[in-house]
């Protein structure tokens, strides 16, 4: 991992990526009942931490995809490049996918999306 749990009344996450987005976290929740075990641990936006309580710590993830992190895309790591070359975060997937490494921000766009490059008609 990257670091040590942070408590969240100790600190927020404020970090931004390379995109300025708010850095992607690992929490743990320490106060889930044994019901909910499989939810202790989740990935999410640091923002979204702010909503938290005493039992909720956290630590940064790094921005390159690992194979030890968990995946949000079916789509197999060998057809992530051509995503990352053709598929934008703002105008989606270029081949129609709803788990779009990109759209899931499990990596960087490489290249502005062919939407972003039309120039803008100014009235």
């Amino acid at each position: 991992m990257t670091g040590d749990w942070i408590n969240v009344k100790t600190r927020l996450p404020s970090e931004k990526d390379s995109m300025g987005r708010p850095k992607r976290v690992l929490v743990y929740r320490a106060d889930t009942n044994e019901g909910q075990k499989d939810m202790a641990y989740c990935v999410m936006d640091g923002s979204m931490l702010r909503f938290s309580n005493e039992h909720t710590y956290w630590m940064y993830l790094p921005e390159a995809p690992t194979d030890f992190l968990p995946t949000f895309t079916k789509i197999p790591r060998e057809q992530w490049g051509v995503h990352a070359s053709h598929c934008c975060l703002e105008h989606g997937c270029k081949y129609g996918d709803d788990d779009c490494p990109v759209c899931t921000t499990e990596i960087k766009q490489r290249y502005k999306c062919e939407e972003c490059e039309k120039p803008t008609i100014k009235i």
